[in-house]
Formats: C-alpha cells, structure tokens, sequence
C-alpha cells in the first residue's frame, strides 16, 4: 500500500460500481435483467480485487485498480441493458 488515498480507491471500486450500475438500472430495466446484470458486475469485481493474489496467471487482470469503478458500473448498466432487450 502506498497510501491511504490507494486504499480508499480500491475500497470504493468495491462498493460504488456495483451501486451505480444498480441505480442506473432501477431507472431503465425491470427486476430480473437488474438482479442477473448486478450478479456479473458483482462477479466481476470480485475477480479483478482478487486477480491480485494470483500474479502472471489467466486471472490476472491488466488494467489499474482505479478502473473497476467504471467498468463494473458499464457492464452492470449493459448487461442489464441487453437483458431488458431480450426480456
């Protein structure tokens, strides 16, 4: 860790992507496209804030930790998105 502020970031990529993605949602898309988009943001996050402890392998993700607010918010907001068309 190199600061606290590195510490904050990564902590809010946890939480606010996935709330994000789920607000955007609430506005545009019903309750099953919501519930299966936050389950893949949700996968998500959980495998680029642990694809840390497996260094050099498949799971390794090669973008900055700051990142996963965005892309988690876009792909909950997309996927549910897609869900919506297809529902």
């Amino acid at each position: 860790v190199e600061s606290a502020l590195d510490v904050w970031w990564a902590l809010a990529s946890l939480f606010s992507g996935g709330i994000l993605g789920l607000f955007l949602l609430g506005l545009l898309v019903k309750k099953p496209a919501a519930k299966f988009a936050t389950v893949i943001g949700l996968l998500f996050i959980l495998w680029s804030s642990l694809s840390n402890l497996f260094p050099n392998t498949f799971f390794t993700i090669p973008l900055h930790a700051n990142y996963v607010i965005i892309i988690s918010t876009l792909l909950i907001f997309l996927v549910g998105l897609l869900g919506r068309k297809r529902g």
